[in-house]
């Protein structure tokens, strides 16, 4: 999958638990969102270098894992005493993200979520009282794929998130090339194959 699908998917899975909240990318340019907001960020990406491979008759498709660390905070006014009702709240998302629905749904995506370290009070950390803040980390592992000579070929079983239906499609080949938001990767390179189409005639006597 690309890392732009992941990144929709991801939002679409942690909306479904926050949905009477406010979720937000961190960055995202836009005035502060109400309480109970959340705020989710993606980070300290690692790629191996040592791909899988698996060769078809039309291509050779390589598997590279991956790993990316997804930061989840919440921000709420004061909770039940006084104290920081997202602590309690981000312990329920730990078990919703490893429920057995959500486990065999990211199964299927091929890719899995784990807890990485301790749920934190940030309230506390930033000496904060009128907001409480809490955050917690997942890892996230996942595979990238490619083909081509320049690893830039979209594979024909490579996935696209559909965020309109919440669905994983086949994207197949055959797209129209773009380059990439910050201008890489070129027409040429997209459409070098693995193999050279070699043509020889024969003549029968």
């Amino acid at each position: 999958m690309k890392l732009y699908d992941l990144r929709e998917y991801l939002y679409d899975v942690v909306k479904r638990y926050f949905q009477a909240a406010n979720v937000v990318w961190a960055g995202e340019t836009q005035p502060k969102q109400p309480y109970p907001l959340v705020m989710m960020s993606l980070r300290n990406l690692t790629v191996s270098t040592q791909p899988n491979t698996e060769s078809t008759e039309d291509e050779i498709i390589r598997y590279y894992p991956a790993e990316i660390l997804l930061e989840i905070n919440t921000f709420t006014g004061p909770g039940r005493g006084r104290h920081n009702d997202g602590i309690p709240d981000l312990c329920e998302l730990v078990q919703y993200l490893s429920s057995e629905e959500m486990t065999d749904e990211f199964f299927v995506n091929d890719l899995s979520i784990t807890q990485n370290g301790a749920i934190q009070d940030v309230s506390q950390l930033l000496g904060t009282e009128n907001e409480h803040r809490a955050m917690v980390e997942f890892t996230v592992n996942f595979c990238l794929l490619s083909s081509g000579r320049y690893g830039l070929t979209v594979p024909s079983v490579e996935k696209q998130y559909d965020t309109e239906n919440g669905v994983w499609a086949v994207a197949g080949q055959g797209q129209e090339w773009a380059p990439t938001t910050t201008g890489g990767g070129s027409y040429e390179m997209n459409h070098s194959g693995d193999y050279d189409i070699t043509t020889a005639e024969i003549k029968e006597e």
